[in-house]
């Protein structure tokens, strides 16, 4: 995967291009002063369409601007889901393949919009679309879908952790002769028998623990064993995986365990809409700054003004990151049960790295 620009990413940017002309452009302005004002709430995608609340300025009447683009059927998504197979791994470490941009590999549809499938609504009821609501929320989705094109599977009607959870039976019954290419070598077995009597023994005692699934997971597992850490290098180079991935990864996995390693390189796991507004709903309650709040039924809330980032993991648990210097989130201590426990928890990690 390079650096450069997702085609999907590119896709959005042509289709608003030829959707918007000169005359909308007094709108964009004003969408750009709300969006720099911090006047876009929570941004929710889910089937069918994109949207948020923005609030105007100077009255800060809220008004909830949409992006509406046609889902998938299940028909079309029957046929989607295996021609994904051989991206499974990739997409497994929550990456869209650049080559996902040609329908020919997706089963002829077609998952980034153009202009004929966007439509713009806005209970504010304008005259004309886009209005500043509608635009402050075009241009946030922009940046959104450069950093995260997957969202556009959740808005075409299967996100990205259901289409694994479809394209993991498939995987779990295909012959193979031999095991993959990133498998953890023959070598470490010894530390996973040992890492697996301790892992029984919590268990157990009570202990939840999430299992390995993949060479990644059992990857981390090793590292954190007592001799594990000079292997990094090998393991690297085994699982196809820079070392500064297989670091964080170990970092979370001392902070809560596996599961909080999971969400370092895989998708965080789905929730639905009622327990996300919840969780927003008690992030809101603890925050100490203004400004918006991006969350996803993908199991994703991040605040990027406090650089917080929680992620729930496949223990159910919500995960804290914090953003760093370089721009890249980092897992901290405090994973619970609770949205606001593990945003306070992330704050506090987040003012202490500051200090550093």
């Amino acid at each position: 995967m390079s650096g450069r620009t997702h085609p999907w990413a590119g896709a959005w940017a042509a289709a608003l291009k030829a959707l918007l002309g000169p005359q909308d452009q007094a709108a964009m302005a004003r969408g750009g002063n709300l969006l720099g004002r911090g006047a876009l709430g929570q941004l929710n995608a889910e089937a069918g369409r994109f949207l948020a609340t923005v609030a105007d300025k100077g009255t800060g009447r809220a008004h909830r601007a949409e992006v509406r683009i046609p889902a998938l059927d299940e028909e079309q998504w029957s046929a989607v889901v295996p021609a994904l197979e051989p991206w499974h791994a990739v997409l497994r470490d929550g990456a869209v393949p650049h080559e996902l941009a040609d329908p020919a590999r997706t089963a002829g549809h077609r998952i980034a919009p153009d202009a004929r499938d966007l439509v713009l609504a806005c209970t504010c009821r304008p005259r004309r679309l886009p209005c500043a609501h509608v635009a402050a929320l075009l241009q946030h989705l922009s940046a959104r879908l450069t950093a995260t094109p997957a969202l556009l599977l959740t808005v075409r009607g299967l996100s990205l952790s259901r289409i694994l959870r479809r394209l993991a039976p498939a995987q779990a019954v295909s012959p193979g002769p031999a095991p993959p290419s990133g498998s953890v070598p023959g070598e470490d077995v010894d530390l996973l028998v040992g890492d697996a009597a301790r892992r029984a023994g919590l268990l157990l005692g009570g202990a939840a623990e999430a299992p390995s699934t993949d060479p990644l997971t059992d990857a981390v597992r090793v590292l954190a064993t007592p001799a594990g850490l000079p292997r990094l290098g090998h393991l690297a180079e085994h699982t196809r995986r820079p070392t500064a991935q297989l670091l964080q990864a170990l970092l979370a996995h001392r902070y809560a365990g596996p599961a909080a390693a999971h969400t370092v390189v895989h998708p965080p796991a789905t929730l639905s809409r009622k327990a996300l507004r919840e969780a927003v709903a008690e992030v809101e309650s603890a925050r100490r700054t203004a400004g918006r709040i991006d969350a996803t039924v993908e199991g994703r809330i991040t605040d990027e003004q406090a650089g917080i980032e929680l992620r729930r993991g496949p223990d159910g648990r919500w995960h804290p990151f914090t953003r760093g210097p370089s721009g890249d989130w980092a897992p901290a201590p405090g994973a619970a049960a609770g949205a606001r426990a593990a945003y306070e928890a992330a704050r506090t990690a987040h003012q202490q790295r500051r200090r550093v």
